[in-house]
């Protein structure tokens, strides 16, 4: 089917990607995941740029793209699809098998979230990546923390320490 207008961002999305045509070509929309950037999503799509996904999703260049995020990408093919996700999941495999040769998790413990708190903020005063606390807490991959959430936080601790 065809769509006259561009597939909301606003939609959430309940896996973690989801394809809509608009205008004879397909968009792909995406949660943006830690790490992730406009470059990264770019270099995946061999897209030449950000301006084009710029476009789609009506950003600026100061935009900031926040974890959980639905975002529109331009995609040309299945193939070029297909590449975009094996590329994606291979950048967070070595993040993860990075981690795992540096640290070990010791224990978990329950945080209760205060006004102010966001996954970006825990992870720089905890001293751990963010996608290790959206590891631990998958609901925060589409909606933000909220006071008195109770959160599973890891501990890590570097190896041979």
């Amino acid at each position: 089917f065809l769509m006259k207008r561009r597939p909301p961002r606003s939609t959430p999305l309940y896996s973690s990607a989801a394809s809509d045509v608009y205008k004879r070509q397909v968009i792909y929309r995406i949660n943006v995941e830690p790490e992730e950037t406009l470059g990264h999503y770019s270099d995946w799509l061999k897209s030449g740029g950000t301006a084009s996904i710029r476009r789609l999703n009506d950003f600026s260049k100061k935009h900031q793209l926040r974890l959980g995020e639905v975002l529109l990408l331009p995609v040309d093919s299945d193939g070029q699809r297909s590449t975009f996700d094996r590329q994606r999941r291979d950048y967070h495999r070595v993040l993860v098998d990075e981690f795992k040769q540096h640290y070990d998790v010791i224990e978990v413990l329950n945080y209760v979230t205060k006004k102010g708190d966001s996954v970006w903020k825990l992870a720089r005063t905890q001293g751990i990546p963010t996608w290790l606390i959206m590891r631990y807490n998958p609901l925060l991959r589409s909606a933000a923390p909220v006071v008195s959430q109770v959160l599973k936080m890891p501990r890590i601790q570097r190896r041979g320490s």
